[in-house]
């Protein structure tokens, strides 16, 4: 090689190394940092990135920052494990749980508790929870608005809501429920029966079902005692001094319990009878043979023709001749004796519908008290009761006897008096007193509006009957047919 050439390449040699130096120097001015920076975030810009399950890279280490689409990272493909807030949405990638696992209203994946927005027959669509059905509105859950079918009755009572059946689909005939399967009494509104029976009471016989010797469910009879006063004597005199003790008797129906109230009935006996003779003497009835009015209340009691009752049954005599009084139940001593003694000892006694034994108490009760009698105890029933106990009774039964229209005329027309919910009048056909009970019940219908003929008041003409146990046994079956229903 010659001497030039070998000057030439030491020349080109120390040129192109001065030229790196000043490229480099320049790229040192430009990007002042690039030494510096962390090895970490280079590789990062520059890794492809080989991510494993959990979101991390295998080759540079970095953690994915996650952007989820659907559960899925679409950096890393990492699949949220989700941690559900009480919401029901994931506080990692903001997924809401669907909901699929449900127990008892409870979502087994997030916890979240179902509010049932939505019932479908007793199950909510939501959840699939299937209500209890532990409170009944009417027939409907309060809960979920279900509507109870009905399909199991005791006793008239819907086993599973506690509906009272209404008994409006019952066979005139029969009497059958066609919804609950009891046989019930037919109960009258204006005189017709929610079955369309019209309002109609025997005049013949006692149906053959009830005229039985014995009962399966037979009631008890005990008397009890009260004091009471000679009032008429008293009112005369001044002498408050006489007093008697006197007794009642007492029907009280099967299975009697002082947990449930009753309605009562006060039986008034004839001149020459006393308070045994309704319920424990047995009585001809000429087509049927000799029963007592307790066997023909249990009987119907335990066929259904009526509801459980509490009879009561006094005598209108005193217990001594030396001041003897009321020979026709007379009103001045009837009538004292009846609302201060009689009636508050039989309510303080038993389980009835009044509240409190006085006057008041009954008075807001008295749809549940009733008088009926035959004979002369039927002059007690419409002057004692109908006449001067208004306040207190309001189903009245008058079997054979008569009575002044008027004294009644004017308790019923009286302003603000209380309602009768029913009058039963009745005579046999060839009774003493049929024309006379005839009469007076056609001027009660003609002389106030608080009467209705065949609405709420009846009057039976029992036929083969005069004066007798045939009429005052037909009429109790018939009053005990409509009252208190």
């Amino acid at each position: 090689m010659n001497k030039k050439k070998l000057l030439k390449w030491y020349l080109i040699i120390p040129a192109a190394l001065i030229l790196v130096m000043a490229v480099y120097i320049l790229m040192c001015l430009i990007f002042p940092n690039r030494h510096t920076e962390p090895a970490a975030n280079f590789e990062q810009r520059i890794c492809p990135h080989s991510w494993s399950y959990d979101g991390v890279c295998t080759i540079c280490g970095v953690k994915c920052s996650h952007e989820f689409v659907n559960n899925y990272c679409r950096f890393c493909g990492y699949v949220c494990l989700h941690d559900y807030d009480e919401s029901g949405f994931c506080s990692i990638c903001g997924t809401e749980c669907p909901h699929r696992d449900w127990f008892n209203g409870v979502c087994m994946t997030c916890g979240k508790v179902c509010t049932h927005p939505e019932w479908n027959n007793g199950r909510c669509t939501i959840c699939g929870y299937s209500c209890s059905h532990e409170s009944w509105t009417d027939g409907a859950c309060d809960l979920c608005g279900y509507i109870c079918p009905h399909r199991s009755w005791e006793a008239g009572i819907c086993s599973l809501c506690g509906t009272a059946c209404t008994h409006e689909n019952h066979d005139p005939d029969t009497r059958v429920c066609a919804t609950c399967g009891m046989t019930v009494n037919h109960t009258y509104v204006d005189g017709i029966c929610s079955c369309g029976k019209k309002l109609s009471v025997s005049t013949t016989t006692i149906p053959s079902d009830i005229l039985t010797t014995e009962c399966p469910e037979a009631g008890t009879v005990e008397t009890i005692l009260y004091t009471t006063h000679n009032y008429r004597y008293e009112a005369e005199t001044g002498n408050d001094s006489v007093t008697y003790q006197k007794q009642c008797y007492v029907y009280l129906p099967y299975g009697y319990s002082a947990d449930q109230k009753y309605d009562v009935l006060f039986l008034v006996h004839g001149a020459g009878d006393n308070e045994s003779s309704w319920l424990t003497q047995a009585h001809t009835i000429y087509y049927a043979g000799d029963y007592t009015i307790k066997q023909i209340v249990d009987s119907m009691i335990y066929q259904g023709y009526c509801e459980p009752l509490i009879l009561v049954t006094f005598t209108t005599y005193a217990t001594t001749s030396e001041y003897g009084y009321a020979d026709y139940g007379e009103q001045p001593q009837m009538t004292p004796e009846f609302r201060n003694d009689i009636l508050p000892t039989i309510v303080s006694s038993y389980s009835t519908y009044a509240e409190e034994a006085t006057i008041e108490g009954v008075e807001k009760a008295r749809d549940h008290f009733g008088m009926a009698g035959y004979s002369n105890g039927s002059l007690v029933t419409l002057r004692t009761g109908m006449t001067d106990c208004l306040d207190i009774l309001s189903w009245f039964g008058g079997f054979s006897g008569n009575a002044d229209e008027q004294p009644i005329l004017e308790t019923l027309n009286a302003s603000g008096a209380s309602p009768v919910n029913f009058f039963l009048a009745s005579a046999g056909i060839n009774d003493t007193q049929d024309d006379n009970v005839t009469q007076r019940y056609q001027k009660l219908m003609e002389g106030t509006d608080q009467l209705t003929d065949n609405g709420n008041a009846a009057l039976a003409v029992i036929e083969s009957a005069g004066h007798d146990w045939t009429t005052w046994c037909v009429s109790f079956y018939d009053a005990l047919c409509i009252f208190f229903q």
